[in-house]
């Protein structure tokens, strides 16, 4: 299956039906994942190389969604914030709060908290 396909029906598809059954952790659980799944297509290492999450997000978010997600993730931040939060302790960090709201923009931040907009992100 071409990689293109694998991310459209594992990855997009299934965080698009957790967000229209309000599984919203669920859904930023697996497009987090997701993210460093889709970082790894860009490397010449196997998916389960060891010690790559931070490489491949990072990767991610800088080819794949670019801008403000790129600029909040200097120092790795984001993948602090985000990532590593959601992975082992299934919850987001002090920093980062969950939006559900129709906002047409992506992130919000104020007061040094980011706001995710799940419906964009």
């Amino acid at each position: 299956m071409p990689s293109s396909e694998y991310i459209d029906r594992f990855i997009i598809l299934q965080a698009k039906k957790m967000q229209e059954h309000k599984l919203y952790l669920a859904s930023v659980m697996v497009l987090t994942i997701g993210l460093e799944i889709m970082g790894g297509f860009f490397d010449k290492k196997p998916l389960k190389s060891p010690k790559q999450s931070k490489i491949r997000f990072k990767i991610a978010v800088e080819k794949l969604l670019g801008g403000k997600y790129a600029e909040l993730n200097k120092d790795d931040y984001l993948y602090e914030i985000l990532r590593n939060q959601l992975v082992h302790s299934i919850m987001s960090g002090k920093s980062l709060q969950w939006n559900i709201s129709e906002s047409e923009s992506h992130l919000l931040e104020s007061d040094n908290i980011i706001s995710l907009i799940l419906k964009f992100f």
